[in-house]
């Protein structure tokens, strides 16, 4: 989070004092001190901390390139993209997280950008981690043949449902239970096949607050109605591809096809016979 120098008029002695606090922006400072009664005189954005040798050690150890005036914040995240081979996040996910007052590191890859949304959304109040969750239930199963769809987070639809959500202590549970136990960052949800064979799952389209909030988009029309297939949930496209490279966010593998079970117990079958001879 930027830090800030701030001078204000003391009500006591009446006089200038410093202080250094920590905002989004200087606009949210200056609005959090008045909201304090503090009248501010003048607010000044204080460097960034210097990314330290280690790192910078580090991140050529791995192969990265460490540019001059390297800050901390920025180096953490080369070095989370190096370790994981993540390209660097495309510009419309640093708006959204602009647009939610997130703070991220200019070099975060997308991984790192759900990553500290959500982190971020777990500290605030349940109704605006409910709007971000409504947000990412639609953006994954919006038709996209029908045009670009809503891409504010911040849209009246997905404030309104968080409101809901909010106001209901099952649903609020069920929602805070799903965000600390999210492995995708709410990136996507179901099942998505990888390259290798398996299926890998995000987050989960069974629990109570997924069929919640879904089931009131598509009764508002923001979704199309789901037909019972019996076939399994797929990411949307936003949501790919799954980098089977990614240590931190894999998702867990499926169970293993019936027809290995059975191939797996004749083997069994087979080895206890030769052992009886």
């Amino acid at each position: 989070m930027p830090k800030y120098a701030y001078r204000f008029v003391n009500s006591g002695t009446g006089r200038s004092n410093r202080r250094v606090g920590s905002a989004f922006d200087a606009d949210e400072l200056r609005r959090d001190l008045a909201a304090q009664g503090i009248e501010v005189i003048s607010i000044e954005a204080l460097p960034e901390d210097p990314a330290t040798e280690r790192q910078i050690a580090y991140l050529r150890d791995l192969g990265g390139t460490a540019p001059a005036g390297l800050t901390k914040g920025d180096a953490s995240a080369l070095i989370g993209r190096a370790q994981n081979g993540w390209p660097r996040a495309e510009p419309h996910l640093f708006a959204r997280a602009r647009r939610l007052k997130v703070d991220v590191s200019r070099e975060a890859s997308k991984q790192q950008i759900y990553a500290a949304i959500l982190t971020e959304m777990r500290g605030r109040p349940v109704a605006e981690l409910a709007a971000w969750y409504a947000f990412r239930v639609y953006r994954n199963g919006f038709d996209r043949t029908a045009g670009t769809g809503i891409e504010d987070p911040l849209d009246p639809v997905f404030i309104a449902i968080g409101r809901s959500v909010a106001a209901d202590a099952s649903l609020s549970a069920a929602l805070t239970r799903e965000a600390q136990r999210s492995e995708s960052g709410f990136r996507w949800f179901g099942a998505v096949k990888g390259s290798d064979g398996f299926t890998y799952r995000g987050d989960s389209v069974t629990s109570i607050i997924y069929r919640d909030v879904s089931g009131r988009l598509r009764r508002s029309g923001r979704l199309a109605v789901e037909r019972p297939t019996g076939r399994s949930h797929f990411a949307r496209a936003d949501a790919l591809p799954v980098t089977l490279a990614d240590p931190v966010e894999r998702p867990r593998r499926g169970a293993l096809p019936p027809a290995a079970y059975v191939g797996i117990i004749v083997a069994l079958i087979g080895v206890m016979f030769i052992a009886a001879l």
